[in-house]
C-alpha cells in the first residue's frame, strides 16, 4: 500500500547514517524495501532520492545525504576499475549519475571528473543510455567541473554526438568566455543540424548572452561554416522568431561543396511561443496540459516530431542540474488499463524524438497493466494517471 507523502518523510527522518546509507544504496539498485511505491513514483529511483533531498527541510537529514553521496562517488571510483564490475552494475551507475545530476549541493565534482578523464565508462550503457554520456550530463549540470580543454575533446569526439551536447551546455554553464564555443561551433552544428538541440543551444546562448551579441558572434564566423551548416542555424533561429543571421544562396555548386544540399525544414517549434494556442480542454492531454502549466512549464500540444505524432510537448529551464527540465507525454483515454505493448510503442517514438534532452511521460485515464509498469521501468518512461499527475505535481 502506498504511503502518503508525509508517512514518507516521517520515516526517512527516523533513518541513523547506516539506514540511510543502506536505504539509499538499495534504492538506486531498484531494491527498496522501505518505499517500493511512493505515491506513484516508481520507477523513478533516483528522481525520487532527489526529490527526497528537496523536499526534506531538515539540515541533519540533508547533510548525512550528500556525505552519503561522497562515499558512493568514491566507491564508484574503486567500480571502473574492473570491466566486469562495471558491467554488473551498469544500471545502479547510472542512477547514481542521474542523482549526482540532479543534487546542485554535491561536493564530490572532482571524483567524477577523474572518472570521466579515464573515459572508464565508455562503451557500457544502461536503459540504453551511454554512460560516459550521463557522467558528462552530471559534470555538465554543475557549470565549473573540468577545464575547457576536456569539454572541447568531449565536443570532437565522434563516438557519441550527444558528447557535443553535454559539452556544449558545459562551456556555456562555465561562463567561460563564449568565444569558446564559437571556436567549435561548426561542430556543434554538424552533430545537430535540423534537430531540436541545435534550436536549444542557440536558444540557451540567446538567453545567457545579450542575443545582439551572439548574432554578432554567428556573423563573425560565416566564412568557417558551409552553405548548409548555415542554412541549419537560419532555421534554428527562425524557431526562435529571430532575424536569420546568415544570406545564403540556394544554388549551391555540389562539386565544388561534395555535398547534395536541399533547404532544411524546421523539425520542431520551440515550446512556449506565442502561436501556441490551448483552451480550457474537456480532453486528457488539455487537462494534463493545464496541470502542466500551473507548474511553470511552457506546454505546446499536438505536436509532429521527426514524423512522429506528441500529444503534449513540455519544456522549463531548471533552477539547478541539468540545464532544461523537458518531457514529451503521450496521453491515453478509455477505461481499460495500459498494457505493455503501447510501452513498447512509446518507448521507440522517445528513441526517435527525445535524444538524450527529454525523458518520456505516459499519462493514462484508468491506470498500467503490471507488465506495463515493469516494462516502462526496464525503459525509463514515467508512468502517470491523471489524478496521481494532480496529487504529485
Amino acid at each position: 500500500m502506498a504511503l502518503s507523502k508525509q508517512e514518507t518523510i516521517d520515516k526517512m527522518l527516523s533513518f541513523n547514517y547506516k539506514e540511510s546509507a543502506d536505504w539509499i544504496r538499495a534504492r538506486l539498485h531498484g531494491d527498496d524495501k522501505y518505499f517500493p511505491v511512493f505515491e506513484g513514483y516508481e520507477p523513478n529511483l533516483s528522481k525520487f532520492l532527489a526529490e527526497a533531498f528537496y523536499n526534506i527541510k531538515e539540515e541533519r537529514f540533508r547533510n548525512i545525504f550528500l556525505e552519503i553521496m561522497d562515499d558512493l562517488t568514491t566507491e564508484l571510483w574503486s567500480f571502473t576499475k574492473n570491466d566486469d564490475y562495471i558491467k554488473e552494475n551498469q544500471e545502479y551507475i547510472y542512477e547514481l549519475l542521474s542523482l549526482c545530476g540532479r543534487i546542485g549541493e554535491f561536493k564530490r565534482k572532482s571524483m567524477l571528473y577523474r572518472i570521466a578523464l579515464s573515459g572508464k565508462l565508455k562503451g557500457f550503457y544502461a536503459f540504453d543510455k551511454d554512460l560516459h554520456l550521463m557522467l558528462l550530463r552530471a559534470l555538465a549540470s554543475y557549470g565549473v567541473a573540468g577545464d575547457y580543454e576536456f569539454w572541447i575533446d568531449q565536443m570532437k569526439d565522434d563516438s557519441n554526438k550527444y558528447y557535443a551536447n553535454a559539452a556544449f551546455y558545459a562551456l556555456l554553464n562555465g561562463k567561460y568566455d563564449p568565444y569558446v564555443l564559437f571556436d567549435h561551433m561548426d561542430i556543434f552544428i554538424d552533430r545537430f543540424q535540423g534537430e531540436f538541440d541545435l534550436v536549444l543551444g542557440i536558444k540557451a546562448l540567446m538567453n545567457d548572452y545579450d542575443p545582439r551579441e551572439i548574432i554578432k558572434r554567428f556573423k563573425e564566423i560565416d566564412a568557417r561554416l558551409t552553405p548548409v551548416q548555415k542554412d541549419a542555424v537560419n532555421n534554428a533561429f527562425s524557431e526562435m522568431k529571430y532575424s536569420k543571421p546568415y544570406k545564403i544562396s540556394l544554388k549551391i555548386d555540389r562539386d565544388r561543396e561534395n555535398v547534395v544540399y536541399s533547404p532544411l525544414k524546421p523539425v520542431v517549434s520551440m515550446v512556449g511561443e506565442e502561436k501556441v494556442i490551448y483552451v480550457t480542454a474537456k480532453t486528457l492531454p488539455g487537462k494534463a496540459g493545464e496541470i502542466f502549466k500551473r507548474m511553470g512549464f511552457d506546454i505546446e500540444m499536438n505536436r509532429e516530431i521527426s514524423g512522429h505524432a506528441i500529444d503534449l510537448l513540455i519544456k522549463k529551464k531548471k533552477t539547478f542540474g541539468e540545464k532544461y527540465e523537458c518531457y514529451i507525454c503521450k496521453c491515453i483515454e478509455g477505461e481499460r488499463k495500459v498494457d505493455k505493448n503501447e510501452i513498447d510503442v512509446f518507448w521507440a517514438v522517445r528513441e526517435t524524438v527525445s535524444r538524450e534532452g527529454c525523458d518520456a511521460i505516459i499519462i493514462a485515464e484508468k491506470g498500467f497493466t503490471k507488465s506495463a509498469v515493469k516494462l516502462a521501468s526496464e525503459k525509463g518512461i514515467i508512468l502517470k494517471t491523471l489524478e496521481e499527475l494532480e496529487r504529485i505535481f
